[in-house]
């Protein structure tokens, strides 16, 4: 009985282990990710991409995409000047 209560603690134990591995693993990974997006600068769309579940980040890159962002340097001052008032995210359009 001795040795059967020894076998659980040392799988408890590494059990306990694995996932503290699994969290590191995550960390680092986010981590990472946080890094590529500061690289960034200040692109929204990619900055979207690597953060699927933001929704502000959705609406900024959706903005973004509208007003061309490549194609045009003064993208920003275009969404502030934006005229679509019909646009169902004008009024939660960034850098108002």
């Amino acid at each position: 009985m001795i040795q059967e209560n020894s076998q659980s603690v040392i799988a408890s134990q590494e059990d306990k282990q694995q996932k503290r591995i699994e969290a590191l693993g995550k960390a680092r990974e986010k981590k990472r990710l946080l890094k590529i997006q500061d690289e960034s600068g200040i692109n929204p769309i990619l900055k979207a991409k690597l953060n699927p579940h933001s929704k502000v980040m959705a609406i900024a890159a959706k903005c973004c995409d509208c007003v061309g962002t490549n194609a045009n340097p003064g993208w920003m001052t275009e969404i502030r000047k934006c005229p679509v008032t019909s646009c169902p995210l004008f009024n939660f359009r960034p850098y108002k």
